[in-house]
């Protein structure tokens, strides 16, 4: 092995860090992963990626500010392909989700009155450690409708946060808002994806 070779597969190489980091993420121990890419971060200050995994962690340990600054740093880095996140504060994310229920198809409010809706800022470490992705923006918990084991009333938890990372203006945020809500509740009603794009798509035309 080269010495070229040596050094990127080192562990000190910020590389190696930040895939680490990004485990760790997936494990549900942010803590650990900001440790990680702090650690990238000091040995390259322009590696994009410490700066991404920086942010993700901040935004899991509730540190929203200090994620948006990582945020930025990455959007100064690579303007292309990274941003900083438009934000909803107080009750503006409920009050946007709320009215975005108003405006779903009739195929879905029919049956939203046996649905709670509910708004968390970023899945628990318990629901991460079930399997569910650390950068997931809704889940239904509870049985498909009509299943045998179905039981009223079903739960869809939007991840405010989460949402908020990959949408760059308001318009983007809510268009988020509305798919996740058209996916998570659709999946309850046992619905493919390929019907659910179609009532999505009849409904904006």
């Amino acid at each position: 092995m080269d010495e070229e070779s040596s050094r990127r597969v080192g562990p000190e190489n910020p590389e190696n860090l930040v895939e680490l980091g990004f485990r760790r993420l997936e494990e549900g121990e942010p803590q650990e992963a900001l440790r990680l890419a702090d650690q990238a971060a000091s040995l390259d200050e322009n590696y994009v990626d410490a700066h991404e995994v920086r942010a993700l962690a901040l935004t899991l340990l509730g540190h929203i500010d200090e994620a948006d600054d990582a945020f930025s740093r990455a959007a100064e880095l690579d303007p292309k392909d990274y941003f900083r996140p438009f934000r909803l504060e107080g009750t503006a994310f409920d009050d946007a989700v709320e009215q975005t229920l108003l405006r779903l198809p009739p195929q879905f409010r029919e049956f939203l009155e046996n649905v709670e809706v509910g708004v968390e800022d970023t899945p628990s470490p318990e629901l991460i450690a079930e399997g569910l992705e650390f950068d997931l923006l809704g889940v239904y918990i509870g049985e498909t409708a009509g299943s045998d084991d179905w039981d009223f009333p079903g739960r869809v938890v939007l991840f405010q946060r989460n949402i908020e990372n990959i949408s760059p203006d308001r318009e983007t945020l809510l268009a988020e808002i509305r798919d996740t809500l058209l996916h998570e509740v659709g999946h309850h009603f046992g619905m493919d994806e390929d019907t659910l794009r179609e009532i999505a798509d009849g409904d904006e035309a």
